[in-house]
């Protein structure tokens, strides 16, 4: 995810498609945890995450942390 971040400009100005696998993959694990918790795990998320410090978040501290509560975010 660092490289992600790091290179996220280049990224999507030189190739949209690895752009695009990043988007699509942390898409698809959210739909697989959604589909299987539903509604039940934003409501946890909103109660577990560190809300009042969510401008500093970072990329790899928030797979970190969701990957913590459901196994399966970082890779």
């Amino acid at each position: 995810m660092s490289y992600f971040e790091d290179n996220y400009r280049d990224l999507v100005l030189a190739d949209a498609g690895t752009y695009g696998w990043y988007q699509g993959q942390f898409g698809r694990r959210a739909r697989e945890v959604f589909d299987r918790k539903g509604v039940e795990f934003i409501l946890f998320l909103k109660n577990k995450l560190p809300w009042e410090r969510f401008e500093e978040w970072t990329s790899t501290e928030l797979l970190v942390w969701l990957d913590a509560i459901e196994p399966g975010f970082e890779v």
